[in-house]
């Protein structure tokens, strides 16, 4: 057993005194790339909204929505990444009172594991529960 030891440490002292490295984390890249968000476009109960993820080109994802039109009543909305399962990433969900008419949220921006995600947003109009999900994003 002794032997065996020393076998591999002397082997770990080989490759550090050659400058081997004997291991290295693998980076990760998402996609889509950074600057080129994936969007989806609905319209509901009088405004436009756009739901978009982006990612940094390594493993953090965020989500954009912004709305317009002619609903200027003050709606919450909320946007979050959410993985395949439609679960939603943990700490990524972020929400605000904002104009209908005229308004941005971003999710938190969140480190994932490899995987494919989505952005999601979501508001509740006077009557109604409406949201929206973007094209899938990936991180590997």
């Amino acid at each position: 057993m002794s032997l065996r030891i020393s076998v591999l440490s002397g082997a770990a002292v080989l490759a550090a005194a050659a400058g081997v490295t004997t291991a290295v984390p693998a980076s990760a890249t998402t996609y889509p790339p950074p600057g080129q968000p994936l969007c989806q476009n609905v319209y509901v109960d009088g405004l436009n909204v756009r739901t978009c993820v982006q990612g940094d080109g390594g493993s953090t994802l965020q989500a954009v929505v912004t709305t317009s039109g002619t609903n200027s009543a003050n709606i919450t909305l909320c946007a979050e990444i959410v993985d395949i399962r439609q679960n939603a990433v943990p700490g990524s969900r972020n929400c605000a009172v904002v104009p209908g008419s005229n308004g941005t949220v971003r999710s938190n921006p969140v480190s994932v594991d490899p995987g494919t995600y989505y952005g999601m947003s979501y508001f509740t109009s006077s009557t109604s529960y409406y949201s929206s999900e973007t094209p899938p994003a990936s991180v590997s």
